[in-house]
């Protein structure tokens, strides 16, 4: 069900799935000098200018200097690697590229991996419209104490209102355009670890909330000590020793990608989690191949969380289910030809090899990827679905799973359901995207080398794929343990909604 979802789901992975070494010298608390903070932005700046491809696609070059000439100016002092990072995320945020961000380096992920600090504890969820968002408790682990519930409306913490904090987490995210749905579903991730980022860590909290049949009370929670509490750490330990946690390789492909056919054989559900490697052709032409046999006439598409992957394997999806020939992308095109930093990069090889020998200049100034702009593809006719497609669609549906959604909706017998997608409508940055080290403090910040238009007819007013029948999930939702979504789908095809 969809909101029963895992607790720190991020966490769990902090603490035992990213480091591989330990550097006993490294602490958080440790400070950069100015000069060398001051190094890393410049050379960050510079590395922008010169290979970005989009850095003025939604804010004017004018303003770009700005906020990045206010940011470089605001430090002032050392700073530890925490603050820089927020620093370097809320200037990056302005470029509006969601495939644009900054994570912190391996020696901090490393340091918490192994040293937790107590946090917020209740997993929650952005909802509603995202020009009027709302705050709503998840989950708490202290399954015992019944002050606070899921479904509950969180309007306030340690006095700071919810509008205020949805606010200021926002802006240390980086979205295509004006895409919020993205930054949303990532706070609501892991909102304990964004919530410390940015204000911190307490003792104890003081929530507001709301509640129907009670209306508004605040109430006192302590934090969640991670190392203190014995369940999930004996759960790690398991987990680490490899039993009973460890998969099977069919379940794990099963967590990225399913097909399961209901029981009245009126609809099928093919859930995508992501367009990488673990969607395999085999699968997806056996699933079609399924359909066929079993004539069913409604195909659920879920790429709720689905934050892209392989366009390729987006496009053979696509094949299976368009009518006639289509373009998937208008124009792929990158800022240069050489990439112009690759000292401070992992992995750009191959990126480069691309960039020179499959870009071809233009009259536009820019370099043109030949073999992927304006290619037709072809309808696959062996075992191509005949029924109507559903494609559930949320904040998370980005990159590859978004560009997928622009290029079918609008057509026959195909119904987009649910939330604006992450990824933008007008197109997104993407094909290779390195690292950049930043050589002081280690930050790591993800650098995409192509732009890529979907459709130059669409709107690029910076929004995502929006529903063509909008399900936006409700508190009433979480406090049933509900999926709307699938509810509106199940209505819609004229079944029972109860099993949702």
């Amino acid at each position: 069900m969809a909101y029963r979802i895992l607790f720190f789901p991020l966490t769990v992975f902090l603490l035992v799935g990213c480091a591989a070494k330990r550097v006993a010298s490294y602490t958080p608390e440790q400070t950069y000098s100015p000069e060398v903070l001051h190094r890393d932005f410049h050379l960050l700046e510079n590395i922008m200018a010169a290979d970005h491809p989009s850095l003025y696609w939604y804010t004017p070059s004018d303003s770009i200097h700005y906020f990045f000439h206010q940011a470089d100016a605001r430090i002032q002092g050392p700073m530890t690697e925490a603050a820089f990072r927020n620093l370097v995320a809320a200037a990056l945020a302005h470029i509006r590229c969601g495939h644009t961000g900054v994570r912190y380096s391996l020696q901090y992920e490393d340091y918490l991996n192994r040293h937790p600090a107590p946090q917020f504890p209740f997993q929650v969820k952005i909802l509603g419209n995202p020009g009027q968002p709302s705050l709503a408790l998840v989950f708490s682990p202290y399954l015992k104490d019944t002050t606070f519930k899921a479904g509950d409306v969180i309007t306030a913490i340690n006095g700071i209102p919810a509008a205020t904090l949805i606010d200021s987490l926002r802006g240390f995210f980086s979205v295509d355009g004006f895409c919020y749905n993205f930054a949303y579903q990532r706070i609501s991730g892991d909102f304990p670890l964004w919530y410390q980022a940015v204000f911190g860590s307490d003792s104890m909290y003081r929530v507001s909330v709301e509640r129907p049949g009670r209306g508004a009370f605040t109430a006192p929670v302590k934090a969640y000590d991670l190392q203190k509490d014995t369940t999930l750490a004996e759960a790690l330990k398991i987990w680490e020793m490899g039993a009973p946690f460890r998969l099977s390789k069919k379940e794990e492909l099963e967590q990225v990608r399913s097909l399961h056919i209901d029981s009245s054989g009126k609809l099928a559900v093919l859930t995508l989690r992501t367009f990488d490697d673990g969607l395999r052709e085999n699968f997806v032409r056996q699933s079609f191949e399924i359909l066929r046999k079993e004539k069913i006439p409604n195909l659920v598409i879920d790429l709720r969380t689905n934050s892209g992957g392989q366009l390729s394997n987006a496009v053979l999806l696509a094949r299976y289910l368009k009518p006639d020939d289509f373009v998937f992308m208008d124009s792929v095109y990158a800022a240069t030809r050489h990439i112009s930093y690759k000292r401070y990069m992992d992995k750009t090889f191959l990126p480069q090899l691309g960039m020179t020998f499959l870009t071809r200049k233009r009259d536009d100034g820019f370099y043109h990827f030949t073999s992927l702009e304006g290619k037709r593809y072809h309808p696959i006719k062996r075992d191509h679905y005949q029924g109507h497609v559903f494609i559930l669609t949320g904040g998370f549906t980005f990159s590859a799973a978004s560009i997928f959604t622009a290029n079918m909706k609008g057509s026959p017998d195909v119904t987009v359901l649910g939330e604006e997608t992450g990824g933008g409508y007008y197109g997104n940055d993407g094909i290779y995207i390195p690292d950049v080290t930043l050589p002081g403090t280690r930050l790591r910040v993800s650098l995409p080398l192509f732009r890529m238009v979907i459709n130059h007819t669409f709107p690029k007013d910076g929004r995502g794929v929006l529903p063509d029948i909008e399900v936006i999930p409700t508190t009433a939702d979480i406090r049933g343990s509900v999926d709307p979504k699938m509810r509106k789908v199940l209505e819609l095809v004229g079944l029972p909604v109860a099993r949702y």
